[in-house]
């Protein structure tokens, strides 16, 4: 005895449906994945951008503040006393110039990186990290 089987639409008319819902729901966890991937890359990205910047900062801050006006100052008295030419003089101000530069360019890039990984992680960081408010350590900033 030999018989086949087909399924009839007429006696199975959801079928179609629930595959297709089925369908719908792995599609709906492919990109639920998708995205978890994306926003852990961001978040990744984001954290190691912001250990660069303040590593770059920390690096500049010792070269900046109380110590390097006291040299900017001793530069301008030898200058005032005649014991520095003028090129010397200059190039001490622009030297002190270039890192107070060099320091507001990075504390703006550390902002700019902070709120990008707030904004991937989707919360609000205090600010009491060293990256905005107080400056360099003694600059009294």
């Amino acid at each position: 005895v030999a018989g086949v089987s087909l399924p009839l639409p007429l006696l199975d008319r959801r079928r179609g449906a629930v595959e297709a819902a089925e369908a719908e729901a792995r599609r709906g966890v492919a990109e639920a994945e998708g995205l978890r991937r994306r926003i852990a890359r961001e978040v990744e990205e984001g954290r190691d951008a912001l250990i660069a910047v303040r590593e770059q900062l920390a690096l500049l801050a010792p070269h900046l503040g109380v110590e390097a006006e006291r040299a900017l100052r001793s530069a301008q008295v030898a200058y005032a006393e005649g014991e520095i030419g003028l090129v010397e003089w200059l190039d001490a101000v622009r030297a002190w110039q270039e890192a107070e530069a060099s320091y507001a360019t990075l504390r703006a890039e550390a902002l700019v990186r902070q709120a990008a990984l707030e904004r991937a992680t989707g919360t609000a960081r205090d600010g009491n990290d060293g990256t905005s408010g107080a400056g360099a350590p003694g600059n009294g900033r």
